[in-house]
């Protein structure tokens, strides 16, 4: 069974990939946009890997107009910092 935060990787790429072709971009397209090949977008679309970097993670993101945002907060919900990708 998948732990919870390969859960959470799959719900992002599932709506980045639904995101996608609601906007009506191919994965060549996307890779294009983000400086990866197509098999790099289709492995992050099914779960089979992801962007090795926040930054990649970022444009993967920004290609599809969507802002990325990572916050950290401490278990009391007191947020630490907000860093957009």
């Amino acid at each position: 069974m998948p732990t919870h935060e390969r859960w959470i990787e799959y719900d992002i790429a599932e709506r980045l990939r639904q995101r996608r072709i609601d906007i009506g971009l191919s994965q060549i397209q996307v890779a294009e946009r983000v400086g990866v090949n197509v098999v790099g977008v289709h492995c992050w679309e099914v779960g089979k890997a992801w962007p090795v970097t926040f930054e990649r993670l970022g444009r993967w993101c920004n290609s599809l107009g969507v802002v990325a945002e990572l916050r950290l907060r401490m278990r009391n919900g007191r947020e630490l910092c907000k860093i957009e990708l």
